[in-house]
């Protein structure tokens, strides 16, 4: 993948679909910051759309939904910032540098796309890419990952907006989430 080609499919946004439809959903739903807050919260843990719409009906079905959470470390910190950067457009400044960590797909992704290795490199390319796209570090590193992805052949262009629309087929919100992701 070319940086332009990059670009573009960063622009076009099926990597962040979910995170942006999630967004679209607090504002068509109406809810409070803390209605808000919460699905964020609640998608960042699951990172399933309609478990983060609760679709339980029962104590069981919570217990078994929630003691499959894990840790809420770096990646769902990301995931809960890029949907809530979606939500709210806080107006922050986009400083944040990752750590390029090298087992990472978004480091990988990075990588492939610089030509390069070394940090500076990376932080030189995110800085390009956050010009180029008007993004945030978020965003950007979830589309980076994708790329890491495309390159080992376990995901394409359009992957991530099918398997949202598939998680919310037969749920209670399928119609709802459809018209939000067209």
């Amino acid at each position: 993948m070319t940086y332009g080609e990059y670009i573009a499919y960063h622009l076009r946004g099926d990597a962040g679909v979910e995170e942006r439809t999630i967004a679209a959903l607090c504002r068509q739903l109406r809810l409070s910051k803390w209605g808000a807050f919460e699905l964020v919260y609640y998608y960042a843990m699951t990172y399933h759309i309609p478990s983060a719409l609760l679709k339980v009906r029962s104590t069981s079905e919570a217990y078994q939904l929630v003691s499959s959470w894990y840790y809420f470390g770096r990646y769902a910190a990301y995931l809960f910032l890029e949907v809530w950067m979606n939500v709210c457009s806080p107006g922050w400044k986009d400083d944040l540098k990752p750590g390029w960590e090298p087992d990472e797909n978004y480091t990988k992704g990075a990588q492939i796309l610089a030509g390069s290795n070394d940090p500076a490199a990376l932080d030189a390319f995110l800085d390009r890419v956050r010009k180029d796209t008007g993004d945030n570090v978020f965003a950007i590193e979830t589309s980076l990952c994708a790329v890491a992805k495309f390159e080992k052949g376990t995901r394409y262009d359009g992957y991530y907006t099918e398997r949202m629309l598939s998680d919310a087929t037969g749920t209670r919100w399928h119609h709802l989430i459809y018209s939000l992701a067209s």
